[in-house]
């Protein structure tokens, strides 16, 4: 067979990226990779790409787009150490404020461009696999949405504003109910608690980009009150940013289940940082 010509070559690298199985890289010691198996087969049976190294492999793997972290500052094997470095101290104090705590960390372009780390941390290694566990359908929901794919049609349907629930750190909403808040709240502050370059790509309208780490720092710096309209690429990261916030006082709070991927599906607009 002769040598592809040169357009034929594009069309076929161009195809090989639309159709390229989405991946992660785990990092973990022995024993927090034996205890998740059974959620990182989960991960290959959905298709997603998912190779296992130790945390003495990572310098080889370190511009790979979607890093995950399983263990706190206090994990053997290494893993510590480098979780260590990579949390703050708040963050630290998140993993041992009890013996139940666990928490997720996400961290944008860490060691590279468009890069994800995401850290799944526990008191003890239970607690570091519920931490995980609880992510699954975030993770896959957010590693194979693809924003290209759902047309800005604006045809979803509006809701009714649903009032406050006072019982609640914060409220959860529908897209179609984030719409109608979007529409009709007047004092309304929209946050997008993802990475810059998610942000970036595409975003709710009117939105500020606040990732979560941000907000944890300078939510001594937002008025209580104000209405918020949370949201991120799924659940995680607006569900601690709610949490954090509530812990303050704040009371006038909306979270968007599924976040952005729940908006564009819907076929609601969206903005793009030029």
């Amino acid at each position: 067979m002769k040598n592809p010509s040169p357009l034929l070559l594009g069309i076929l690298l161009l195809a090989a990226s639309v159709y390229a199985e989405p991946s992660v890289t785990i990092v973990a010691n022995s024993i927090d990779l034996a205890l998740n198996a059974g959620y990182i087969d989960n991960l290959r049976a959905s298709g997603i790409n998912s190779t296992t190294i130790a945390a003495s492999e990572l310098p080889s793997h370190k511009e790979d787009p979607n890093i995950y972290f399983l263990g706190g500052q206090n994990a053997p094997e290494g893993i510590g150490k480098i979780v260590g470095d990579l949390l703050t101290d708040s963050e630290k104090s998140d993993v041992t404020a009890s013996h139940d705590a666990k928490t997720i960390v996400i961290i944008a372009n860490q060691w590279a461009p468009h890069q994800k780390v995401m850290i799944f941390a526990g008191y003890e290694k239970e607690q570091t696999r519920k931490a995980f566990g609880d992510a699954q359908g975030d993770v896959m929901k957010s590693l194979r949405f693809s924003d290209s794919n759902y047309p800005q049609n604006n045809t979803a349907t509006e809701a009714a504003v649903p009032p406050l629930d006072a019982t609640q750190p914060f409220t959860e909403v529908t897209a179609q109910e984030a719409y109608a808040i979007t529409k009709n709240v007047p004092d309304l502050k929209i946050i997008d608690v993802r990475g810059a370059p998610l942000y970036d790509a595409g975003h709710i309208p009117g939105a500020v980009n606040m990732p979560v780490r941000e907000l944890t720092a300078n939510v001594g710096t937002l008025s209580k009150d104000t209405t918020y309209l949370l949201y991120c690429g799924g659940n995680s990261e607006s569900i601690k940013a709610g949490t954090v916030m509530a812990s303050e006082g704040f009371k006038k709070i909306y979270r968007l289940v599924d976040g952005y991927m729940a908006w564009r599906k819907a076929g609601y607009p969206r903005e793009v940082t030029k």
